[in-house]
């Protein structure tokens, strides 16, 4: 319907949430951190910068202190939002994707010395797999341990990632693959972690540098 996805021609492919035909913001923004910033002064090349700064003054954020209270927060939203939802729907088969960021968001976003927002994430991680494996017509899937997070030519920006993740994880789907239990969960999020800790920010504060003018 043209209310929904306006006049230009879409196939159900390309409608509605869709960004990747849009160029300045996305396609053409793939393919290497030079590629952030190809757009001139606008916000997306706004957001590249913020970027570049945090890269150039080292400013990883300082770790949360662990919080149980928002622990029990977010089990809450999620069986209320999520898991009650696939209990009323039980002959409907569920797949759940953990969205894979790049590694540079972690390396920004995080303080690996503290681990204490890590912490919370794995917390949350490891209780929702056991919440999951509960229910027979759920499945949860993870990439954080491929090494598709460590090349940010896969990404426009610090978290969204380009359209062949989509086949990934379509194909991890119907070959039963990149399937996260309680057997493997705790072994993913070490390697995860590893991956993270281990990721070499310095050739990118290169480009930073040169793309600021520094």
């Amino acid at each position: 319907n043209k209310e929904c996805i306006g006049d230009k021609e879409r196939s159900i492919e390309t409608s509605l949430v869709e960004w990747i035909s849009n160029k300045e913001c996305c396609s053409e923004r793939f393919g290497g951190f030079e590629k952030w910033v190809q757009f001139g002064d606008n916000k997306f090349i706004k957001e590249s910068k913020k970027v570049f700064q945090a890269l150039l003054d080292r400013e990883f954020s300082v770790s949360q202190p662990y919080d149980e209270g928002l622990n029990l927060k977010i089990r809450d939203s999620i069986r209320k939002n999520i898991l009650s939802f696939l209990e009323q729907n039980k002959s409907t088969q569920f797949y759940f994707i953990l969205p894979t960021y790049s590694r540079l968001n972690y390396r920004i976003q995080q303080d690996f010395v503290g681990r204490d927002n890590f912490t919370q994430f794995k917390q949350s991680l490891l209780w929702l797999v056991k919440e999951i494996e509960k229910l027979p017509n759920a499945a949860l899937y993870g990439f954080d341990t491929t090494s598709y997070a460590d090349e940010i030519a896969n990404y426009k920006d610090l978290t969204h990632y380009n359209i062949d993740m989509n086949s990934m994880q379509l194909d991890a789907i119907r070959d039963n693959t990149h399937r996260l239990t309680s057997e493997n969960i705790e072994e993913y999020l070490k390697i995860m972690e590893l991956k993270i800790q281990e990721y070499d920010v310095e050739p990118l504060v290169k480009i930073a540098k040169e793309a600021l003018g520094e």
